[in-house]
């Protein structure tokens, strides 16, 4: 999978007093962007959220795609499930 980056300014970063519940990781190997992920604890889950958190953007893309601008995690009733969702795409090129 590569290495695990993660925003500096992410709140369980900046004040490690704060509970660490989700974040947004990218990943890299050999100089390259190689995944984008949320990492959630179960214990949030569990909670039955019904969230939406803005991704940060990069300065720039490697390549021309469709990158996501947020990520959602939402709890339904009427199914008793639970969804971790990547919305909000926008088309970014590369440079």
């Amino acid at each position: 999978m590569g290495n695990h980056l993660i925003n500096s300014q992410s709140p369980e970063i900046v004040d490690v007093t704060t509970k660490f519940t989700h974040t947004w990781i990218i990943g890299a190997y050999d100089g390259h962007v190689t995944f984008w992920e949320p990492m959630i604890t179960h214990e949030y889950i569990a909670n039955r959220p019904n969230e939406c958190t803005e991704i940060g953007q990069p300065v720039a893309f490697e390549i021309a795609a469709y990158f996501p601008t947020r990520y959602c995690v939402r709890y339904s009733d009427s199914e008793d499930t639970h969804t971790v969702s990547l919305e909000g795409f926008v088309l970014r090129e590369a440079g």
